[in-house]
C-alpha cells in the first residue's frame, strides 16, 4: 500500500515532531509534547474532550499518544509485525508508571505504517490482553497523510514531503513577493499621477 507522502523515509525524530504538531491541530492546542527516549511511553498527552475519533463520538479524559516510526524500506509486512510486537510492551510500561494514578482514559497509537483491517483488529486484541480497558485507536500512515492534506502549512514545514503542487504554490508566492517589491521600488521614481496610479495597484 503506497502512501501519498514519504513519511516513512523522514526518520523517527522528524516523524515524531511532525505528528506532535499535527495533534495540536487535530486534537487541540492543549496537547503537551514530550521528547527523547525517556518519555515513559508517552510522546504527547492531553486532558479534556476532543472531536476524536469523530465529531459524533467525542472522547474525554486523560489521553496518551504514542508515536511509532518504522523505516518502511524494510517492507510493510515486517513493519506491521514490529508494531504489534512493541505495542503490548509500551502499554504495560504506561500502566506500570500510572500505578499511583488512574490509568489513561484514551490511548492513541500513531504510526507511519499503513494498516489493514485485520491489523487493526490484532492491535485491539493486543491492547486488551495488556490490561488496558480504556479507549484505543490506531492512526496509520494513510491517516497521517490525510491530516497533512488538512494542514498544508504543517506539510510545507517538511521539505522532504513536498510534492509538485506544494512547490508550485511556494515558487509562485516567492515570485509574487519579488515582483511586488520590484514594482514598489520603481514607483518612487515615476513622476506625477503615473506613480500614484502604480502605487494604487498594490
Amino acid at each position: 500500500m503506497g502512501l501519498k507522502y514519504r513519511i516513512g523515509t523522514i526518520g523517527w525524530y522528524n516523524f515524531e515532531t511532525l505528528v506532535q504538531t499535527l495533534l495540536k491541530g487535530v486534537i487541540g492546542p492543549g496537547v503537551t509534547s514530550f521528547g527523547g527516549t525517556k518519555d515513559g511511553g508517552r510522546d504527547a498527552t492531553f486532558n479534556g474532550v476532543a472531536n476524536f475519533p469523530s465529531q459524533q463520538q467525542k472522547w474525554d479524559g486523560y489521553w496518551v499518544f504514542q508515536v511509532k516510526y518504522v523505516d518502511l524500506e524494510q517492507g510493510t509486512p515486517a513493519a506491521r509485525t514490529r508494531i504489534g510486537n512493541t505495542l503490548q510492551k509500551e502499554i504495560r510500561t504506561i500502566l506500570a508508571r500510572q500505578k499511583s494514578k488512574a490509568p489513561p482514559d484514551n490511548y492513541v497509537l500513531i504510526t507511519d505504517v499503513p494498516l489493514t483491517g485485520d491489523n487493526r483488529d490484532q492491535l485491539e486484541t493486543l491492547v486488551q490482553k495488556s490490561g488496558f480497558d480504556g479507549n484505543f485507536h490506531a492512526i496509520d500512515g494513510k491517516e497521517v497523510c490525510e491530516f497533512l492534506d488538512l494542514f498544508p502549512q504543517v506539510r510545507r514545514s517538511y521539505p522532504q514531503l513536498l510534492g509538485f503542487a506544494d512547490l508550485d504554490v511556494i515558487l509562485n508566492r516567492e515570485l509574487y513577493i519579488r515582483s511586488e517589491a520590484y514594482v514598489q521600488q520603481w514607483c518612487q521614481y515615476l513622476p506625477g499621477t503615473l506613480g500614484l496610479k502604480m502605487n494604487s495597484m498594490n
